[in-house]
């Protein structure tokens, strides 16, 4: 979720739309069936990203192999079949192959990877905080819900794509940073509802 918003701030950089500067092809979404925002496709790792405000993901080129889907009103990844990236809000069922934990790890490699890369080359285009102040446009959004920050997000990324298995998960770095910015608060704050006056 966090993602696509800085994806929404870069289609709308004030040097030029960042998505195309950095190589996406830009699909108006007349073309696409006028769903939501304009979709952005790029070349990686024989398949394609695509990403759109409903949905992003990598599809390989092979129509019988896997790639993976975010939609964000799930707000979860899934495995789906190449090759053609699927409609933005209009998914179909025969598209997914409900691949185990250890599957999913494997398939979502080449999305990270280009995300890392992708973030990477927006620092290097950017001014300096560009991400941090997307990021602090972000936490006070309506309806946000923060990930890690931009910096911690690379290294995250970085250490996740070269072991999985042993990168600590992100929620839990976040649990832990709330609880450690609050050390006296209780879990549950206590209030005497009998005795309460408005």
């Amino acid at each position: 979720m966090q993602q696509m918003f800085f994806w929404g701030c870069d289609a709308q950089h004030t040097g030029g739309n960042l998505l195309v500067r950095l190589g996406a092809q830009r699909i108006a979404r007349e073309h696409s069936h006028g769903e939501g925002s304009s979709r952005y496709r790029m070349v990686w790792q024989a398949g394609t990203v695509e990403l759109h405000s409903f949905c992003a993901g990598w599809y390989p080129q092979e129509a019988t192999e896997s790639g993976v889907i975010f939609i964000r009103g799930r707000e979860r990844f899934f495995d789906c079949a190449g090759a053609t990236p699927l409609t933005p809000g209009h998914y179909e069922e025969g598209r997914f192959r409900f691949a185990n934990t250890d599957e999913m790890l494997l398939l979502c490699r080449p999305m990270l990877s280009w995300l890392l890369d992708y973030e990477r080359r927006v620092v290097d285009a950017t001014r300096p905080a560009y991400r941090a102040r997307c990021f602090d446009a972000y936490r006070k959004h309506g309806q946000s819900k923060p990930w890690l920050p931009p910096e911690e997000t690379l290294t995250w990324l970085a250490g996740f794509l070269e072991s999985p298995e042993t990168t600590r998960r992100a929620k839990k770095l976040l649990r832990e940073r709330h609880a450690s910015s609050h050390p006296f608060l209780p879990a549950r704050p206590f209030t005497n509802h009998a005795n309460h006056k408005t």
